[in-house]
């Protein structure tokens, strides 16, 4: 399960948020779960990185039915995966 990913790992706590889990690592926020999903705040420095691996980011219907997109995007399967490059 998606929620259990960050079990062990120092400084995670979650939180219940819009019917999913909000992940904070030392009282930043960084991730959270909607619809299934794991979606990771990206920046600059790393967009590309999910990008290139097919990730799509976190949309959601706004007001006025308009989509909103917002820079977290889906955390790949590989690294859901893989525990070492996930607490990476």
């Amino acid at each position: 399960m998606l929620f259990d990913l960050f079990q062990g790992i120092d400084g995670i706590i979650s939180k219940p948020m819009f019917g999913g889990f909000g992940f904070y690592m030392n009282s930043k926020f960084f991730a959270f779960i909607a619809d299934g999903k794991l979606y990771f705040k990206v920046g600059s420095s790393n967009k590309r990185d999910y990008e290139k691996r097919g990730s799509k980011p976190f949309v959601y219907r706004g007001h006025k039915g308009k989509d909103i997109t917002m820079s977290y995007y889906e955390l790949p399967v590989d690294i859901i995966e893989d525990r070492e490059q996930l607490s990476a």
